[in-house]
């Protein structure tokens, strides 16, 4: 995976987490669920970032 690949990736991640955020900050009745989506598409994204 290349330079720009990673960074594409890792950019990616960070704009799942922020919208994770926002939807934890705009409604608290669904945090288990999105807390667990998050971490699944986080997992993704880093092991994708790293290659994996």
């Amino acid at each position: 995976m290349s330079g720009l690949e990673k960074g594409v990736t890792i950019f990616l991640g960070g704009l799942i987490t922020i919208a994770v955020v926002a939807v934890i900050v705009s409604s608290k009745s669904n945090t288990p669920t999105v807390l667990n989506s998050a971490g699944g598409a986080l997992s993704g994204s880093l092991s994708a970032a790293e290659g994996g």
